[in-house]
C-alpha cells in the first residue's frame, strides 16, 4: 500500500492502463441495492462513497447516477488524480453532481462522512489492506438502513488459452526472487491472491449486515467466462505497461534505479515470451482475471 501513497507514484498511468470493470458488475450493483430499497421507498441514490479510491477508475461509471460521489484514499497523489478524472468524466457527462474527495483511512472516515448518509459504499480493489474490524464497524456507521456495501478484487492476468505464458508469468512475478516476488506487500497480496476469503468469511458472520452474496470467478479453471468476468485484448506493451503500475514493480525499480533496461524484470519476461511463442510487443494478448465481488446490506436498524 506504502507504494500507491510514494509521491513518485505515477497516478496517471494507473488509471490508463488498470482494467476496466464490466458494465454487468455497475447492472448487478445497481440492482441489488434497489431490489430492497424500493420496497421501502427509498429507491434514490444520493451519495456514494468509494474507500480506496485510487485515481477513480472504479467510481467512474456511477457519476451520472449519483447525486453526490465521495472517495477516500490514503494517497494524496491518488485523490488529485480522482478529482481530475471526476472533473473531465461529470463534463462530458453533464452532470450536475458533486465530488470530493479526500485523503482518509477506510476505518476512520469521521471527517468525512455523518453517521447513515451512504446509500452505497463501493470498495474496489483495496480490501485487501483494510483492517477488517475497524473498517466494518465504519462501515455500519455510515451506510443507512439497507444500505448497500460492495467490494471486489481481482488478481494475476491469466494469459487466455497460453499455459506456458501462465508458468512464465509465475515465475516472475512470485517465484523467482531475483524479480518482483519479494517486493510484494503482504499479507495484502496472499490476501487478493486467496480472494478475499477471511473477509467474506467474517463478513457472512457479522449480524450487523445480511443478504450477503459473494462470487467468485476463476477463468484459470473455468471453462465458460462469467459476464462478470474481468477480461480485455491488449498489445503486449500494454500489459507490460500495466505491469508498471503494480506496487511490486514500484518498489523493485526504487531498489534497483541503475540496473539497466535490458536486466529489468518487464524486459526478461518478454524476452521468455518472445522465444516460447514469437511474440512481439505489437502482439495483442486476450486476459482475464481471478476475481471476487461482494454484496451486502446493513440491517434496517
Amino acid at each position: 500500500m506504502s507504494a500507491f501513497s510514494d509521491k513518485s507514484f505515477n497516478a496517471s498511468n494507473y488509471s490508463k492502463f488498470r482494467p476496466t470493470y464490466p458494465k454487468t458488475f455497475y447492472d448487478a450493483l445497481i440492482k441489488y441495492h434497489l431490489e430492497e430499497n424500493l420496497k421501502e421507498g427509498a429507491g434514490k441514490l444520493d451519495t456514494l462513497v468509494d474507500v480506496g479510491c485510487g485515481p477513480g477508475e472504479a467510481f467512474l461509471p456511477l457519476v451520472s447516477r449519483f447525486d453526490r460521489i465521495i472517495g477516500t484514499d490514503l494517497s494524496q497523489v491518488m485523490v488529485d488524480q480522482a478529482q481530475v478524472n471526476f472533473d473531465i468524466e461529470s463534463k462530458a457527462n453533464e452532470t450536475s453532481g458533486k465530488g470530493e474527495f479526500h485523503v482518509a483511512s477506510s476505518d476512520d472516515m469521521k471527517s468525512v462522512v455523518n453517521d447513515g448518509e451512504v446509500d452505497i459504499v463501493l470498495a474496489a480493489q483495496c480490501a485487501h489492506w483494510f483492517d477488517r474490524d475497524g473498517w466494518f464497524d465504519e462501515m455500519f456507521r455510515i451506510l443507512k438502513p439497507n444500505g448497500t456495501l460492495a467490494y471486489l478484487g481481482y488478481v494475476d492476468p491469466i494469459f487466455v488459452g497460453y499455459p506456458k505464458a501462465n508458468e512464465i508469468y509465475e515465475e516472475m512475478v512470485y517465484v523467482t526472487g531475483n524479480y518482483l516476488g519479494p517486493y510484494w506487500e503482504q499479507p495484502g497480496r496472499s490476501k487478493l491472491r486467496n480472494l478475499l476469503r477471511d473477509l467474506n468469511d467474517k463478513l457472512l458472520q457479522d449480524d450487523r449486515f445480511y443478504d450477503t452474496k459473494v462470487t467468485y470467478l476463476r477463468p484459470d479453471i473455468e471453462e465458460t467466462p462469467s459476464a462478470l468476468t474481468i477480461e480485455q485484448t491488449m498489445t503486449l506493451e500494454n500489459y507490460f505497461a500495466y505491469g508498471r503500475t503494480w506496487s511490486s514493480s514500484h518498489k523493485w525499480m526504487q531498489a534497483h534505479p541503475d540496473t539497466p533496461i535490458e536486466n529489468q524484470p518487464f524486459t526478461i519476461f518478454y524476452n521468455r515470451l518472445n522465444k516460447a511463442y514469437g511474440w512481439t510487443m505489437d502482439t495483442k494478448v486476450k486476459i482475464a482475471f481471478r476475481t471476487v465481488y461482494t454484496f451486502a446490506r446493513r440491517i434496517p436498524k
